[in-house]
């Protein structure tokens, strides 16, 4: 089963800002409004942050089961890892709302002038940090490497979608198909047309293949069946999973999955693109330890 989680993306809203971050001189700026913008603050603690995430990884080195098996869950670790979500999710719910209300924006025409659009990157980029930061430091208490975090939402995922193709819950598993293929349809919608440009489009374009993936996967195992090894793995992790139902709902979210999945949030590119001094001040609003399996 590859690396990549069931889910929905965070919308087309937030990576055309997240592609704002990572390469403010596609647009036209002020050097007032560059100076005066916290886009080099939010930079330095993603680096910091991406420094911690390798340590993390090397520190408390995972072993993922091999490809096309799962990971058998362990209560302590599943503890550790639900800890985890709850600590982080509150960030990640604020980045999600000012997502969303880009994305709103966008979809009714708004235009945003260069101050505005300073503005909304000086938010989110804060907001990403914010998120990252609670990740990480989640990660940090529990002695626990991103592998491991991503290894067991996989098991999560599979072990509920899997189970429930072979039993009277296929309905879910059928819904949750058709969910990815919503999401797909409206990737494919989106890049048909010319509003993302540049890293923007090469992250809906990332975006989009790791959904395909996803769907590939989910239709492979529907197709080949799972070994009665895995079933019975399966079936274990859902037997551990019972009496955390609620606590795993409380958490549940797919957007954050896949934001932790994809580097939680790294910055695309590394901003070496010039800012083009525009010709007018920013007053000018309408310009355009090991864990082992």
């Amino acid at each position: 089963m590859k690396k990549v989680l069931i889910g929905v993306g965070i919308g087309c809203g937030a990576l055309l800002i997240l592609g704002l971050m990572a390469g403010i001189g596609l647009f036209l700026v002020g050097k007032k409004a560059v100076e005066s913008s916290n886009l080099g603050t939010a930079a330095a603690r993603f680096q910091k942050q991406e420094e911690a995430l390798t340590h993390l990884q090397t520190t408390y080195a995972f072993t993922a089961p091999p490809d096309g098996q799962v990971l058998k869950l362990d209560a302590a670790r599943l503890e550790a890892y639900l800890a985890v979500r709850e600590g982080a999710l509150p960030a990640y719910a604020a980045f999600a709302e000012k997502s969303h209300e880009l994305e709103a924006k966008r979809d009714q025409g708004h235009r945003p002038g260069v101050t505005e659009l300073l503005q909304a990157a000086n938010a989110m980029s804060g907001l990403v940090a914010d998120c990252r930061e609670a990740y990480v430091s989640g990660l940090t208490k529990q002695k626990m490497s991103p592998a491991e975090f991503t290894t067991i939402t996989q098991a999560l995922y599979v072990s509920t979608l899997v189970t429930a193709m072979g039993t009277a819950q296929e309905e879910a598993a059928r819904q949750g198909r058709a969910a990815l293929e919503k999401q797909v349809a409206k990737l494919d919608q989106d890049l048909a047309g010319d509003s993302l440009t540049g890293a923007a489009r090469t992250q809906a374009e990332q975006l989009r293949a790791g959904l395909q993936e996803q769907l590939d996967d989910l239709h492979e195992a529907q197709e080949n069946g799972a070994s009665p090894e895995q079933r019975a793995t399966m079936a274990a992790n859902l037997a551990l999973m019972k009496p955390m139902e609620a606590r795993i709902a409380k958490v549940a979210n797919p957007a954050f999955d896949l934001f932790t999945a994809n580097g939680a949030g790294a910055m695309p590119g590394s901003g070496s693109e010039e800012a083009t001094e525009a010709d007018s001040d920013d007053s000018d609003d309408d310009s355009t330890a090991e864990h082992k399996e």
